[in-house]
């Protein structure tokens, strides 16, 4: 077996035993994190049904409940305080 040069950071490398000839670029993250986009982006081009379908449904049924979004964070406080401390954190520890 060939080794390959990675795509993104143009390394050579040694693909995975079970993965083999199908492994696209090397194991570092940054390298994975871009083919993953570059797979997704390929992948919502080709289906765009698929990707716009649902949030047209999403936003029709939440303009027909009138408001339902607002008063179920006004019946559910806690939740949504503990919510955003949780995603606060989150963010924090991300940056």
């Amino acid at each position: 077996m060939t080794t390959p040069r990675c795509p993104y950071c143009g390394q050579w490398f040694h693909p995975k035993p079970g993965i083999g000839s199908r492994q696209g670029t090397c194991l570092s993250l940054k390298c994975t994190a871009a083919h993953k986009k570059h797979l997704d982006r390929r992948w919502h081009e080709a289906n765009p049904e698929r990707t716009l379908g649902r949030q047209g449904k999403i936003k029709e049924w939440s303009a027909h409940r009138g408001g339902y979004h607002r008063s179920w964070r006004a019946k559910h406080a806690a939740y949504v305080e503990r919510n955003r401390k949780a995603t606060r954190e989150r963010m924090r520890i991300r940056r």
